[in-house]
């Protein structure tokens, strides 16, 4: 899964932050450099922004993992290539469901706190910013363009991340919060109604991505996820996954029988091919006499016609000295 902790490797960065262990995976690195160079950029951008992410996906992380050890939990941070989760090793006592809530919303809340106190900082120096495409406050622009450019990723991503999550699509955090607050209502099917919940709110940001966003990125990520819910609504109803089930083994059954057919015709026609060319060849080796008694015929006339022209040449010849 792409959104599961990955494995440890030798590349990883650890390190701890106060107490709390955090490790970054390197495909985080990566990921994170590809989508900076995905558009016009330098290597100052591209340094800015690969910062801007890692502290803004910390600072996100952070927040569960402080309320998750609030409550009970032993937490450790790993930043990955799809973004970072915080998880638990251990538990002293299990979470109520408010508290469970309430975890699932401090990574996004931490988030926009973090924005809100960047926002009142440059505002608190005089200066005017943006956020989100917003322009805040009435002060001049920040003295360095660099600097500018610092803020503006910072309040962009804290902004923007803690938004994407709150969408109720597994395994974001608003779907944790729909999850809860659906089990509440009905334990027994509250789980698979929020996969569903998860199936078309995914199939909407489809629909956004492609059409409002313009970001084909943004389609294929919320399909793919759209995708996996529906794979876990399969499961959770004890069926065989979508690969499994009778209409792919249909599916699978006709292809089958339609590459046998293509291949049959294509044995066929080579074997027609093959007795065509063997029948032309045949033609051909049955009119070779012919063509060569022709050749002989031609060839006696020929010789019959230069006799003839022979002939009277010599009487001219001897007619001419006896005169």
């Amino acid at each position: 899964m792409l959104f599961e902790e990955p494995a440890r490797s030798k590349y990883d960065l650890s390190f701890n932050l106060g107490r709390m262990p955090v490790r970054v995976h390197p495909a985080f690195w990566i990921i994170t450099v590809l989508f900076a160079i995905g558009g016009p950029s330098t290597p100052t951008t591209i340094l800015v922004w690969v910062g801007a992410i890692f502290v803004s996906i910390l600072v996100h992380e952070l927040g569960h993992a402080l309320l998750m050890r609030r409550y009970g939990l032993s937490p450790h941070i790993v930043l990955h290539g799809m973004g970072g989760l915080a998880a638990a090793d251990f538990g002293l006592r299990s979470q109520s469901r408010r508290e469970r809530i309430l975890i699932a919303l401090a990574g996004p809340g931490a988030g926009f706190l973090f924005a809100l106190l960047l926002v009142g900082l440059v505002l608190g120096l005089g200066y005017r910013t943006h956020l989100l495409g917003l322009a805040i406050g009435n002060g001049a622009a920040l003295p360095s363009p660099t600097l500018q450019l610092v803020i503006a990723d910072l309040l962009y991503i804290n902004a923007g991340w803690g938004l994407v999550n709150l969408i109720p699509v597994h395994p974001l955090d608003g779907a944790h919060v729909a999850e809860e607050l659906l089990r509440s209502r009905d334990p027994e099917r509250g789980t698979r109604n929020s996969l569903w919940v998860s199936v078309v709110a995914g199939a909407i940001m489809v629909v956004v991505g492609l059409f409002v966003l313009d970001s084909p990125f943004v389609a294929f990520l919320f399909g793919y996820l759209a995708y996996l819910s529906f794979v876990a609504i399969q499961r959770h109803r004890g069926l065989p996954p979508p690969s499994a089930s009778k209409g792919w083994k249909r599916l699978r059954e006709r292809l089958r029988r339609t590459r046998r057919k293509v291949e049959l015709r294509v044995v066929e026609t080579a074997a027609k091919q093959s007795i065509e060319s063997q029948a032309r060849m045949e033609e051909k080796a049955a009119s070779k006499p012919e063509i060569k008694a022709e050749a002989e015929e031609m060839l006696r006339s020929l010789s019959e016609e230069a006799r003839r022209v022979r002939k009277p040449s010599s009487k001219i010849g001897h007619g001419r000295e006896e005169d």
